[in-house]
């Protein structure tokens, strides 16, 4: 079993965790990235043989990522302001009043300017 963990925003790796009787054969490759400050997308970009245990590594990337996404696929951004948005039923910018769009993926700013579903409306 592979595991990887990594921040949500930056994508940055933050650890791995190889358990079984072969994790002493890809550990390395874990290592490497965290000792380079890289990121999910490395795993994700990387060309791994197959069949092998270093696989692994790319199919745990997509999970996470894939769980990023569905977090994503809910917020909206405004063209104006760049304040995001996690409500889904918003369709306009409670600061200037633009139409707001759907976001593709995490913004690098998410943490400073997501405004929360507001229930006083």
């Amino acid at each position: 079993m592979l595991k990887i963990l990594f921040h949500p925003d930056s994508l940055k790796v933050l650890g791995v965790h190889a358990i079984g009787e072969s994790a002493t054969e890809i550990i390395h490759i874990g290592q490497t990235v965290l000792a380079l400050e890289g990121t999910i997308e490395f795993f994700r970009d990387s060309v791994f043989n197959y069949p092998t245990f270093a696989e692994a590594y790319k199919v745990a990337a997509l999970n996470g990522l894939n769980k990023v996404r569905e977090k994503v696929s809910t917020m909206k951004r405004c063209p104006t302001c760049k304040r995001v948005y996690d409500d889904v039923d918003l369709k306009f910018c409670r600061t200037d009043g633009a139409a707001l769009f759907r976001l593709t993926s995490a913004p690098r700013d998410l943490q400073d300017t997501v405004v929360l579903s507001d229930s006083r409306q």
